[in-house]
């Protein structure tokens, strides 16, 4: 049965959607996963280097989303409601896929619904395949979703979500105009060879009601309101490295030897130019108007191509916020305090990007528990500071002197929760513990002047 109105456009904005974003998000991973080649300035030169476009590569852009990604982690949520519906679901196993896809991408989606049972459910979402939508007088509010993938040959299907009812359409690949799109391998493109007026009700499952109260589509991004992926910034600089380390191997090649220039009318035999020990070769010294004259060419510095792609890599690791300590060969072991105080601005990122998925999480966890209380439960992430032991002392010690009640001091030092420091004894006032230094407390001041110092 065909579309109605309001399907059809809404299906097609989905498609729209899709084939405009999936070419960039394509090319971002095809840049994590390393498939990507030396930028040349025209194409004689790609011509005459042809077969060098992936064979110098120095994967940064891997390292920019592994980084933050190793320090993203939920170890358990406030509330044991939570926590058991989080385990239930298996999210606990599937979140390190869904932030990764989330910073290649810039966006990844969970899919949520309840079987014939009532069990809950809920699955990761390429965003090569899935769409959302928000109100455009209310932003915050979603409007309706679009997953589209193509099922079998010659099968595409789709799914509309709306915040009360979902509806399930089919399509025929054999109705597309452009035959070569069916050839694709990534994810979604063959099924995007369609336009919405192809597709009709699924006969077997059309769909039906839901009790979610909302779109049961779930948005992870770094980035609130914009798909901003980890690599935008990035992947120009990768291309400049690539190229230097393409230029470096090929001057290998051709000029990394010093090279003899043979000024003689003489007639040489290349075999006899060949520096082989025990042999040497004999010129005719010529006239004095045609005197014969041996030159020999410098080698090519390639030190040089080594400083100029050691400061492209500064540049990576500067726009990307990653800590310097991921650098090899310092010479020597950084103190724990040098890699905290290197990792300030990396630490805060990946903070950031926790806080951002959290909203996500909370307000999908709520909706399938059927939450609707204000009093939500939270995520627990691990800490993602690199610690010491001896810092994390020290640092607990000076804020508890300086008057902070010791079970905060403990959250902001060793990263526990309020109530994991007052399970552990610490009071809730500073004045239920005594003074940690070791020196005795300092007078009092008294007023003094100028003349008089204390």
């Amino acid at each position: 049965m065909p579309l109605s109105e309001t399907d059809t456009v809404n299906l097609q904005a989905g498609l729209d959607a899709l084939k405009y974003k999936n070419p960039s998000i394509n090319r971002r991973w095809q840049y994590y996963e390393g498939n990507q080649g030396p930028v040349w300035l025209n194409e004689a030169l790609a011509k005459m280097f042809k077969g060098l476009g992936d064979q110098f590569s120095l994967n940064l852009c891997r390292l920019a989303v592994n980084a933050p990604l190793n320090r993203l982690w939920i170890e358990s949520w406030e509330k044991d409601e939570y926590d058991q519906a989080w385990r239930n679901l298996r999210l606990d196993r599937e979140q390190k896929r869904i932030y990764k896809h989330a910073m290649v991408a810039g966006e990844s989606f969970v899919i949520g619904w309840r079987d014939d049972s009532g069990q809950m459910q809920a699955a990761f979402n390429d965003a090569r395949t899935t769409h959302l939508f928000f109100e455009v007088d209310r932003p915050h509010v979603k409007e309706f979703a679009v997953k589209v993938w193509q099922d079998d040959k010659e099968t595409v299907r789709g799914v509309i979500y709306y915040p009360d009812r979902i509806v399930r359409v089919v399509g025929d690949l054999t109705l597309a105009k452009k035959r070569d799109e069916l050839e694709r391998k990534t994810p979604g493109d063959s099924a995007l060879a369609l336009l919405a007026n192809h597709f009709e009700y699924d006969p077997v499952d059309p769909g039906g009601e839901h009790a979610l109260n909302e779109v049961p589509v779930w948005r992870f991004a770094p980035d609130l309101w914009h798909s901003e992926s980890r690599l935008d910034d990035v992947i120009p600089i990768q291309d400049v490295i690539d190229k230097l380390r393409a230029n470096k191997m090929v001057a290998s090649e051709s000029l990394a030897f010093p090279q003899r220039v043979y000024l003689t009318q003489q007639d040489i035999d290349p075999q006899e130019a060949t520096s082989e020990p025990g042999t040497a070769l004999i010129l005719d010294p010529g006239d004095r108007e045609s005197p014969t004259n041996v030159l020999e060419l410098k080698a090519a510095e390639l030190q040089n191509y080594d400083a100029a792609i050691q400061s492209e890599i500064s540049h990576f690791f500067t726009v990307s916020h990653l800590p310097r300590h991921l650098l090899v060969g310092t010479g020597a072991d950084s103190s724990g305090d040098a890699i905290r105080s290197d990792e300030g601005p990396f630490a805060e990122m990946v903070h950031d990007i926790a806080m951002n998925f959290s909203y996500t999480w909370t307000d999908m966890m709520a909706a399938m528990l059927g939450d609707e209380s204000n009093e939500w439960a939270k995520p627990d992430w691990r800490d993602a500071r690199v610690n010491s032991n001896e810092s994390q002392a020290r640092e607990f010690k000076t804020l508890v002197e300086a008057g902070m009640p010791p079970t905060v001091a403990a959250k902001q030092a060793f990263g526990w929760s309020i109530d994991e420091a007052a399970e552990l004894g610490l009071p809730s006032t500073p004045n239920g513990v005594d003074n940690l230094s070791d020196r005795s407390q300092r007078p009092d001041r008294t007023q003094t002047t100028e003349d008089e110092p204390q």
